[in-house]
């Protein structure tokens, strides 16, 4: 189980189930998913990707579900993963486009990288 961590703006949290709608969402935009793996993402896929991130907080990090403070509405996804295949550990990142440009990719980026670092 990974904790929870609170920023100024951002709530980021364990991915869960209930998840699986508003992501979905997010996964279907061509725009968003452009640079993201093979691009867009089903529902069934998407569902996948959740069952995936779960498994992973048992190595004791993963990707959080990014929720903004101010409306409790999930915007996308943030933190640490393994690069496929590999031992390496990568950034990664995904926000609703309403919400780009607003300085929220790199808040939660620093707190992920923070809780990625500490001792």
């Amino acid at each position: 189980m990974i904790p929870e961590i609170e920023t100024a703006r951002l709530q980021l949290r364990q991915f869960g189930m209930e998840d699986l709608d508003r992501l979905s969402r997010i996964y279907r935009n061509p725009e968003l998913m452009r640079y993201v793996g093979k691009g867009t993402r089903t529902r069934e896929e998407t569902q996948s990707a959740i069952v995936s991130i779960l498994k992973h907080y048992q190595q004791g990090f993963g990707i959080w579900a990014v929720v903004h403070k101010d409306n409790s509405q999930l915007i996308g996804l943030c933190g640490l993963c393994f690069l496929d295949k590999t031992s390496e550990v990568e950034l990664g990142y995904l926000l609703d486009k309403r919400y780009s440009e607003k300085g929220l990719a790199t808040e939660g980026s620093h707190a992920s990288l923070r809780y990625g670092l500490r001792p």
